[in-house]
Protein backbone atom coordinates (compact mmCIF):
# COMPACT_ATOMS: atom_id res chain seq x y z
CA UNK A 1 0.00 0.00 0.00
CA UNK A 2 1.15 3.56 -0.96
CA UNK A 3 2.08 6.24 1.74
CA UNK A 4 -0.88 8.40 0.44
CA UNK A 5 -3.20 5.03 0.41
CA UNK A 6 -2.19 4.20 4.00
CA UNK A 7 -2.87 8.12 4.64
CA UNK A 8 -6.22 7.79 3.13
CA UNK A 9 -6.99 4.60 5.14
CA UNK A 10 -6.01 6.21 8.43
CA UNK A 11 -8.17 9.10 8.25
CA UNK A 12 -11.11 6.80 6.75
CA UNK A 13 -10.46 4.07 9.75
CA UNK A 14 -10.64 6.87 12.48
CA UNK A 15 -13.67 8.26 11.45
CA UNK A 16 -15.24 4.94 11.89
CA UNK A 17 -13.64 4.48 15.48
CA UNK A 18 -15.50 7.62 16.06
CA UNK A 19 -18.86 5.74 15.51
CA UNK A 20 -18.52 2.58 16.95
CA UNK A 21 -16.02 3.23 19.77
CA UNK A 22 -19.37 2.76 21.76
CA UNK A 23 -21.82 1.52 19.60
CA UNK A 24 -19.95 -1.43 18.72
CA UNK A 25 -21.12 -3.03 22.14
CA UNK A 26 -24.83 -2.58 21.19
CA UNK A 27 -24.23 -2.97 17.52
CA UNK A 28 -25.35 -6.45 16.64
CA UNK A 29 -28.58 -6.15 18.98
CA UNK A 30 -29.63 -3.05 17.39
CA UNK A 31 -29.41 -4.99 13.84
CA UNK A 32 -30.93 -8.36 14.93
CA UNK A 33 -33.97 -8.57 12.37
CA UNK A 34 -31.71 -7.13 9.80
CA UNK A 35 -29.19 -10.07 10.10
CA UNK A 36 -31.58 -12.74 9.62
CA UNK A 37 -31.49 -13.28 5.52
CA UNK A 38 -27.90 -12.70 6.33
CA UNK A 39 -27.41 -15.95 8.26
CA UNK A 40 -29.59 -17.90 5.66
CA UNK A 41 -27.09 -16.78 3.40
CA UNK A 42 -24.00 -18.11 5.89
CA UNK A 43 -25.87 -21.33 6.12
CA UNK A 44 -26.38 -22.03 2.56
CA UNK A 45 -22.38 -21.10 2.09
CA UNK A 46 -21.89 -25.30 2.25
CA UNK A 47 -18.27 -24.68 3.20
CA UNK A 48 -16.07 -27.41 3.22
CA UNK A 49 -13.07 -28.72 5.82
CA UNK A 50 -10.03 -26.30 4.75
CA UNK A 51 -11.75 -24.25 2.65
CA UNK A 52 -11.39 -20.28 3.45
CA UNK A 53 -13.98 -17.46 4.08
CA UNK A 54 -13.22 -13.97 3.98
CA UNK A 55 -15.55 -11.31 4.96
CA UNK A 56 -14.65 -7.89 3.86
CA UNK A 57 -16.37 -5.59 6.36
CA UNK A 58 -16.02 -8.06 9.32
CA UNK A 59 -17.65 -5.50 11.94
CA UNK A 60 -17.89 -7.48 15.28
CA UNK A 61 -16.85 -10.73 14.05
CA UNK A 62 -20.51 -11.62 14.42
CA UNK A 63 -20.63 -13.76 10.90
CA UNK A 64 -17.59 -14.95 11.47
CA UNK A 65 -18.75 -16.45 14.67
CA UNK A 66 -21.31 -18.04 13.01
CA UNK A 67 -19.52 -19.58 10.33
CA UNK A 68 -17.34 -20.58 12.86
CA UNK A 69 -19.99 -22.68 14.46
CA UNK A 70 -21.74 -24.42 11.05
CA UNK A 71 -17.89 -24.88 9.61
CA UNK A 72 -15.70 -25.45 12.55
CA UNK A 73 -13.00 -26.67 10.56
CA UNK A 74 -12.60 -23.84 7.70
CA UNK A 75 -10.13 -20.88 8.16
CA UNK A 76 -11.63 -17.54 8.67
CA UNK A 77 -10.30 -14.40 8.12
CA UNK A 78 -11.85 -10.90 8.34
CA UNK A 79 -11.29 -7.10 6.87
CA UNK A 80 -12.12 -4.04 8.74
CA UNK A 81 -11.33 -0.32 8.27
CA UNK A 82 -12.90 -0.20 12.39
CA UNK A 83 -9.71 -0.94 14.74
CA UNK A 84 -12.65 -0.80 17.38
CA UNK A 85 -14.89 -3.44 16.00
CA UNK A 86 -11.79 -5.94 15.11
CA UNK A 87 -11.32 -5.51 19.24
CA UNK A 88 -14.83 -6.88 19.52
CA UNK A 89 -14.45 -9.66 16.48
CA UNK A 90 -11.28 -10.90 18.31
CA UNK A 91 -13.54 -11.09 21.56
CA UNK A 92 -15.75 -12.73 19.66
CA UNK A 93 -14.03 -15.29 18.12
CA UNK A 94 -11.60 -16.03 20.88
CA UNK A 95 -14.67 -16.93 23.43
CA UNK A 96 -15.90 -19.20 21.28
CA UNK A 97 -12.37 -21.23 21.09
CA UNK A 98 -11.12 -19.81 17.41
CA UNK A 99 -8.44 -17.88 17.80
CA UNK A 100 -6.49 -19.04 14.69
CA UNK A 101 -8.77 -16.43 12.81
CA UNK A 102 -6.52 -13.86 10.75
CA UNK A 103 -7.82 -10.45 11.38
CA UNK A 104 -6.30 -7.28 9.49
CA UNK A 105 -7.28 -3.51 9.65
CA UNK A 106 -7.47 -2.35 6.43
CA UNK A 107 -9.57 -0.41 3.61
CA UNK A 108 -11.66 -3.08 1.26
CA UNK A 109 -11.02 -0.81 -1.84
CA UNK A 110 -7.02 -1.06 -0.99
CA UNK A 111 -6.89 -4.63 -0.31
CA UNK A 112 -3.89 -6.69 -1.19
CA UNK A 113 -2.99 -10.43 -1.03
CA UNK A 114 -0.21 -9.28 0.98
CA UNK A 115 -2.02 -7.47 3.96
CA UNK A 116 -2.64 -12.05 5.00
CA UNK A 117 0.78 -12.86 4.08
CA UNK A 118 1.11 -14.33 0.63
CA UNK A 119 2.63 -13.04 -2.28
CA UNK A 120 1.12 -12.21 -5.34
CA UNK A 121 1.38 -13.69 -9.14
CA UNK A 122 4.00 -13.22 -11.74
CA UNK A 123 1.63 -13.13 -14.56
CA UNK A 124 -2.00 -12.31 -15.07
CA UNK A 125 -4.74 -13.34 -17.69
CA UNK A 126 -7.21 -10.39 -18.69
CA UNK A 127 -9.87 -13.18 -19.63
CA UNK A 128 -12.80 -12.44 -22.02
CA UNK A 129 -14.69 -9.45 -20.64
CA UNK A 130 -11.91 -7.00 -20.76
CA UNK A 131 -13.42 -5.36 -24.35
CA UNK A 132 -15.74 -6.04 -26.74
CA UNK A 133 -15.94 -9.80 -27.76
CA UNK A 134 -16.59 -8.02 -31.52
CA UNK A 135 -14.09 -5.57 -31.24
CA UNK A 136 -10.86 -5.43 -29.56
CA UNK A 137 -10.26 -1.32 -29.11
CA UNK A 138 -14.04 -1.06 -27.49
CA UNK A 139 -12.33 -1.70 -24.11
CA UNK A 140 -14.95 -1.81 -20.68
CA UNK A 141 -15.66 1.20 -19.27
CA UNK A 142 -14.50 -0.21 -15.78
CA UNK A 143 -10.82 -1.27 -17.07
CA UNK A 144 -8.16 0.90 -17.69
CA UNK A 145 -5.29 -0.94 -19.70
CA UNK A 146 -3.06 1.91 -19.91
CA UNK A 147 -2.71 1.98 -15.91
CA UNK A 148 -3.05 -1.66 -16.27
CA UNK A 149 -0.22 -2.46 -18.14
CA UNK A 150 1.83 1.01 -16.85
CA UNK A 151 1.51 -1.05 -12.66
CA UNK A 152 2.53 -4.43 -14.33
CA UNK A 153 5.71 -3.03 -16.00
CA UNK A 154 6.48 -1.52 -12.75
CA UNK A 155 5.79 -4.66 -10.48
CA UNK A 156 7.75 -6.97 -13.19
CA UNK A 157 4.39 -8.91 -13.89
CA UNK A 158 3.49 -9.90 -17.59
CA UNK A 159 0.17 -9.49 -19.02
CA UNK A 160 -1.62 -12.14 -21.04
CA UNK A 161 -5.06 -11.42 -23.23
CA UNK A 162 -7.77 -13.08 -23.92
CA UNK A 163 -8.76 -12.90 -27.87
CA UNK A 164 -12.28 -14.25 -29.86
CA UNK A 165 -10.58 -15.95 -32.77
CA UNK A 166 -12.61 -13.96 -35.58
CA UNK A 167 -12.50 -10.77 -33.97
CA UNK A 168 -8.76 -11.20 -34.30
CA UNK A 169 -8.39 -12.43 -37.27
CA UNK A 170 -10.58 -8.97 -38.61
CA UNK A 171 -8.31 -6.99 -36.39
CA UNK A 172 -4.67 -8.96 -36.27
CA UNK A 173 -2.54 -5.99 -37.25
CA UNK A 174 -3.64 -2.89 -35.55
CA UNK A 175 -4.67 -5.46 -32.39
CA UNK A 176 -0.83 -6.80 -32.49
CA UNK A 177 0.75 -3.09 -32.28
CA UNK A 178 -1.62 -2.12 -29.45
CA UNK A 179 -0.69 -4.97 -27.29
CA UNK A 180 3.04 -4.07 -27.91
CA UNK A 181 2.32 -0.66 -26.71
CA UNK A 182 0.82 -2.50 -23.49
CA UNK A 183 3.76 -4.92 -23.26
CA UNK A 184 1.61 -7.94 -23.36
CA UNK A 185 3.80 -10.62 -24.40
CA UNK A 186 1.22 -13.56 -24.89
CA UNK A 187 -1.99 -14.09 -26.24
CA UNK A 188 -4.88 -16.44 -26.56
CA UNK A 189 -7.38 -16.66 -29.13
CA UNK A 190 -10.39 -18.54 -28.53
CA UNK A 191 -13.74 -20.10 -30.23
CA UNK A 192 -12.05 -21.64 -33.55
CA UNK A 193 -13.93 -24.59 -33.04
CA UNK A 194 -13.11 -25.92 -36.80
CA UNK A 195 -10.38 -27.89 -38.46
CA UNK A 196 -11.17 -27.07 -42.17
CA UNK A 197 -8.80 -25.77 -44.54
CA UNK A 198 -9.79 -22.15 -44.07
CA UNK A 199 -9.38 -22.53 -40.44
CA UNK A 200 -5.56 -24.25 -41.03
CA UNK A 201 -4.76 -20.94 -43.11
CA UNK A 202 -5.84 -19.02 -39.79
CA UNK A 203 -3.72 -21.03 -37.58
CA UNK A 204 -0.79 -19.91 -39.84
CA UNK A 205 -1.91 -16.95 -40.24
CA UNK A 206 -1.80 -15.60 -36.76
CA UNK A 207 0.98 -17.66 -35.93
CA UNK A 208 3.49 -16.08 -38.29
CA UNK A 209 2.05 -12.45 -36.96
CA UNK A 210 2.26 -12.92 -33.78
CA UNK A 211 5.68 -14.62 -34.20
CA UNK A 212 7.09 -11.21 -36.47
CA UNK A 213 5.47 -9.09 -33.24
CA UNK A 214 7.57 -11.30 -30.92
CA UNK A 215 4.32 -12.46 -29.29
CA UNK A 216 3.47 -16.02 -27.93
CA UNK A 217 0.26 -17.58 -28.68
CA UNK A 218 -2.19 -20.00 -27.51
CA UNK A 219 -4.91 -21.73 -29.78
CA UNK A 220 -8.41 -22.53 -28.08
CA UNK A 221 -11.10 -24.54 -29.16
CA UNK A 222 -8.70 -26.02 -31.09
CA UNK A 223 -7.62 -29.23 -32.44
CA UNK A 224 -4.14 -30.77 -31.46
CA UNK A 225 -0.94 -29.58 -32.59
CA UNK A 226 0.41 -32.68 -34.55
CA UNK A 227 3.66 -30.65 -34.93
CA UNK A 228 2.75 -27.04 -35.96
CA UNK A 229 4.56 -26.14 -32.51
CA UNK A 230 7.72 -26.99 -33.87
CA UNK A 231 7.37 -24.66 -37.46
CA UNK A 232 5.70 -22.51 -34.89
CA UNK A 233 7.36 -22.40 -31.56
CA UNK A 234 6.13 -18.94 -30.70
CA UNK A 235 2.89 -21.24 -30.74
CA UNK A 236 3.84 -22.83 -27.67
CA UNK A 237 0.56 -24.55 -26.30
CA UNK A 238 -3.01 -24.99 -27.10
CA UNK A 239 -6.37 -26.25 -26.11
CA UNK A 240 -7.22 -29.38 -27.94
CA UNK A 241 -8.38 -31.40 -24.98
CA UNK A 242 -11.17 -32.15 -22.81
CA UNK A 243 -9.87 -30.33 -19.64
CA UNK A 244 -10.81 -28.13 -16.36
CA UNK A 245 -13.25 -25.93 -17.61
CA UNK A 246 -15.85 -28.63 -19.01
CA UNK A 247 -16.58 -29.18 -15.10
CA UNK A 248 -18.57 -26.45 -15.72
CA UNK A 249 -21.32 -28.64 -17.61
CA UNK A 250 -20.46 -32.38 -17.79
CA UNK A 251 -19.00 -35.16 -15.77
CA UNK A 252 -17.32 -36.15 -18.58
CA UNK A 253 -14.05 -35.24 -16.46
CA UNK A 254 -13.49 -38.10 -14.59
CA UNK A 255 -9.88 -39.45 -12.73
CA UNK A 256 -10.07 -42.24 -15.74
CA UNK A 257 -10.26 -39.76 -18.07
CA UNK A 258 -7.41 -37.56 -17.08
CA UNK A 259 -5.32 -40.97 -16.66
CA UNK A 260 -5.30 -41.66 -19.93
CA UNK A 261 -4.92 -38.02 -21.55
CA UNK A 262 -0.77 -38.52 -21.34
CA UNK A 263 -0.67 -41.67 -23.20
CA UNK A 264 -2.63 -39.82 -26.13
CA UNK A 265 -3.27 -36.70 -26.52
CA UNK A 266 -0.19 -35.62 -24.99
CA UNK A 267 1.60 -37.70 -27.32
CA UNK A 268 0.53 -35.10 -29.94
CA UNK A 269 2.04 -32.15 -28.04
CA UNK A 270 1.59 -29.73 -25.37
CA UNK A 271 -1.90 -29.00 -23.87
CA UNK A 272 -4.11 -26.17 -21.82
CA UNK A 273 -5.64 -28.19 -19.57
CA UNK A 274 -6.12 -25.86 -16.86
CA UNK A 275 -5.79 -27.78 -13.94
CA UNK A 276 -5.46 -26.15 -10.19
CA UNK A 277 -9.06 -26.43 -8.93
CA UNK A 278 -9.27 -25.78 -5.23
CA UNK A 279 -13.28 -26.68 -5.27
CA UNK A 280 -12.63 -30.66 -5.10
CA UNK A 281 -15.28 -33.20 -4.52
CA UNK A 282 -15.36 -37.21 -4.66
CA UNK A 283 -17.19 -38.70 -8.00
CA UNK A 284 -20.36 -39.15 -5.93
CA UNK A 285 -20.49 -35.88 -4.61
CA UNK A 286 -19.61 -33.83 -8.05
CA UNK A 287 -22.31 -31.59 -9.28
CA UNK A 288 -21.77 -29.16 -12.69
CA UNK A 289 -22.39 -25.98 -11.67
CA UNK A 290 -21.57 -23.29 -13.71
CA UNK A 291 -19.27 -20.38 -11.42
CA UNK A 292 -18.89 -22.79 -8.56
CA UNK A 293 -16.76 -25.31 -11.01
CA UNK A 294 -15.70 -28.43 -8.88
CA UNK A 295 -13.56 -30.96 -9.91
CA UNK A 296 -14.10 -35.23 -9.84
CA UNK A 297 -10.38 -35.42 -8.19
CA UNK A 298 -8.67 -34.94 -4.95
CA UNK A 299 -6.66 -31.89 -4.61
CA UNK A 300 -3.44 -32.85 -4.87
CA UNK A 301 -4.52 -35.12 -8.28
CA UNK A 302 -5.09 -30.97 -9.62
CA UNK A 303 -1.69 -30.20 -8.42
CA UNK A 304 -0.15 -33.14 -10.17
CA UNK A 305 -1.01 -32.03 -13.17
CA UNK A 306 0.95 -29.57 -13.38
CA UNK A 307 3.81 -31.89 -13.64
CA UNK A 308 2.47 -34.80 -15.48
CA UNK A 309 1.16 -32.89 -18.30
CA UNK A 310 3.31 -30.98 -20.82
CA UNK A 311 2.26 -27.26 -20.78
CA UNK A 312 5.20 -24.59 -21.55
CA UNK A 313 2.26 -22.07 -19.94
CA UNK A 314 0.62 -23.43 -17.69
CA UNK A 315 -2.46 -21.62 -16.60
CA UNK A 316 -3.82 -21.77 -12.66
CA UNK A 317 -7.63 -22.12 -12.99
CA UNK A 318 -8.53 -22.30 -8.90
CA UNK A 319 -10.17 -19.25 -7.16
CA UNK A 320 -7.50 -17.18 -6.47
CA UNK A 321 -8.56 -15.73 -3.39
CA UNK A 322 -8.77 -18.93 -2.16
CA UNK A 323 -5.44 -19.93 -2.81
CA UNK A 324 -4.17 -16.91 -1.38
CA UNK A 325 -5.17 -17.98 2.04
CA UNK A 326 -3.77 -21.37 1.64
CA UNK A 327 -0.21 -19.59 1.50
CA UNK A 328 2.39 -23.18 1.73
CA UNK A 329 0.21 -24.97 -1.04
CA UNK A 330 0.71 -21.90 -3.30
CA UNK A 331 3.85 -21.76 -3.03
CA UNK A 332 4.54 -25.08 -3.69
CA UNK A 333 2.53 -25.00 -6.80
CA UNK A 334 4.18 -21.62 -7.65
CA UNK A 335 7.48 -23.40 -7.87
CA UNK A 336 7.21 -25.43 -10.61
CA UNK A 337 8.78 -25.00 -13.90
CA UNK A 338 7.62 -24.62 -17.01
CA UNK A 339 9.83 -26.39 -18.71
CA UNK A 340 12.44 -29.36 -17.75
CA UNK A 341 15.59 -30.57 -18.68
CA UNK A 342 15.12 -34.08 -17.98
CA UNK A 343 11.85 -36.91 -17.94
CA UNK A 344 11.33 -40.23 -16.50
CA UNK A 345 8.60 -42.31 -16.45
CA UNK A 346 8.63 -43.92 -13.53
CA UNK A 347 5.74 -46.43 -13.74
CA UNK A 348 2.90 -46.63 -16.05
CA UNK A 349 -0.57 -48.28 -17.20
CA UNK A 350 -2.99 -46.36 -19.58
CA UNK A 351 -6.19 -45.31 -18.08
CA UNK A 352 -5.02 -46.62 -14.69
CA UNK A 353 -2.30 -44.24 -13.67
CA UNK A 354 0.80 -42.65 -14.06
CA UNK A 355 4.02 -41.88 -12.12
CA UNK A 356 6.23 -38.82 -13.47
CA UNK A 357 9.70 -37.72 -12.63
CA UNK A 358 11.09 -34.44 -13.88
CA UNK A 359 14.31 -32.27 -13.49
CA UNK A 360 14.86 -28.68 -13.59
CA UNK A 361 18.68 -27.60 -12.97
CA UNK A 362 19.44 -29.48 -10.01
CA UNK A 363 15.89 -30.20 -8.46
CA UNK A 364 13.58 -32.89 -9.04
CA UNK A 365 9.67 -32.71 -9.29
CA UNK A 366 7.75 -36.03 -8.81
CA UNK A 367 3.89 -36.06 -9.57
CA UNK A 368 1.22 -39.30 -9.80
CA UNK A 369 -2.27 -39.72 -10.37
CA UNK A 370 -4.65 -42.37 -10.27
CA UNK A 371 -7.90 -43.13 -11.56
CA UNK A 372 -11.09 -43.96 -9.09
CA UNK A 373 -8.67 -47.19 -7.50
CA UNK A 374 -6.61 -46.19 -4.84
CA UNK A 375 -2.92 -46.95 -4.90
CA UNK A 376 0.15 -47.69 -2.77
CA UNK A 377 3.12 -46.83 -4.25
CA UNK A 378 6.47 -47.37 -3.71
CA UNK A 379 9.36 -45.23 -5.26
CA UNK A 380 12.79 -45.88 -6.32
CA UNK A 381 14.63 -42.93 -5.73
CA UNK A 382 17.90 -44.12 -7.26
CA UNK A 383 17.66 -41.80 -10.48
CA UNK A 384 18.52 -38.96 -8.53
CA UNK A 385 22.40 -37.88 -7.91
CA UNK A 386 24.90 -38.11 -4.91
CA UNK A 387 23.66 -36.08 -2.13
CA UNK A 388 20.62 -35.64 0.14
CA UNK A 389 17.69 -33.67 -1.11
CA UNK A 390 14.93 -31.74 1.42
CA UNK A 391 11.39 -33.18 -0.21
CA UNK A 392 8.23 -30.94 0.23
CA UNK A 393 5.30 -33.87 -0.44
CA UNK A 394 2.58 -33.00 -0.98
CA UNK A 395 -0.07 -35.83 -1.02
CA UNK A 396 -3.84 -37.02 -0.09
CA UNK A 397 -5.20 -36.28 3.17
CA UNK A 398 -6.27 -39.38 5.38
CA UNK A 399 -10.03 -38.57 4.21
CA UNK A 400 -9.45 -37.63 1.13
CA UNK A 401 -11.90 -40.42 -0.02
CA UNK A 402 -14.85 -38.75 1.78
CA UNK A 403 -13.60 -35.35 1.12
CA UNK A 404 -11.10 -34.56 -1.60
CA UNK A 405 -9.83 -31.08 -0.85
CA UNK A 406 -7.94 -32.67 2.06
CA UNK A 407 -4.36 -32.66 1.93
CA UNK A 408 -1.29 -33.20 4.00
CA UNK A 409 2.48 -31.44 3.25
CA UNK A 410 5.57 -32.94 5.28
CA UNK A 411 9.18 -32.35 4.56
CA UNK A 412 11.80 -34.94 5.21
CA UNK A 413 15.23 -35.50 3.93
CA UNK A 414 15.59 -38.11 0.97
CA UNK A 415 18.60 -39.67 -0.96
CA UNK A 416 19.00 -41.56 -3.90
CA UNK A 417 19.23 -44.52 -1.52
CA UNK A 418 15.93 -43.96 -0.28
CA UNK A 419 12.58 -45.45 -1.51
CA UNK A 420 9.42 -43.22 -0.97
CA UNK A 421 6.05 -44.16 -0.45
CA UNK A 422 2.68 -42.45 -1.15
CA UNK A 423 -0.61 -43.47 -0.84
CA UNK A 424 -2.94 -42.22 -3.39
CA UNK A 425 -6.69 -41.84 -2.68
CA UNK A 426 -9.44 -42.71 -5.09
CA UNK A 427 -9.09 -39.99 -8.47
CA UNK A 428 -5.81 -39.38 -5.94
CA UNK A 429 -2.78 -38.19 -6.64
CA UNK A 430 0.67 -36.53 -5.39
CA UNK A 431 3.84 -34.20 -5.99
CA UNK A 432 6.94 -34.35 -4.32
CA UNK A 433 10.09 -31.45 -4.90
CA UNK A 434 13.20 -32.40 -4.46
CA UNK A 435 15.54 -29.80 -3.70
CA UNK A 436 19.21 -30.60 -3.96
CA UNK A 437 21.31 -29.47 -0.67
Amino acid sequence: MSASAARETSGHSELMNQIYRRQRHIYDATRKYYLLGRDQMIRGLDMRPRQSLLEVGCGTGRNLALAAKLYPDIRLYGLDISSEMLVSAQKTLTCLGRADPVLRLGDAAQLQASDFGVSGFDRIMMDAGWSNTKNLFDINPNINMDSIAAYAKQQGIKISMWTLSMTLNKQLDSALKQFQKWGVDFIMTDFIDRDDQPTVNFYKRIAEACAKAHLMIMFHGAYPPKGFNRTYPNNITREGVLGSEYNAWSDKVTASHNCIIPFTRMLAGPLDYEPGLLDNATAKQFKPIWGKVMSQTTRCQQLAMFVVYDDPLPIFSGNPSQGYLEPKFVELLGSIPAGWDTTIILDAKVGEYIITARRKNNDWFLAGITDSSARDINIDLSFLNNGNYTATICKDGINADRNAMDYAIEEKTLSANNNLQIHLAPAGGFLVRLKKE
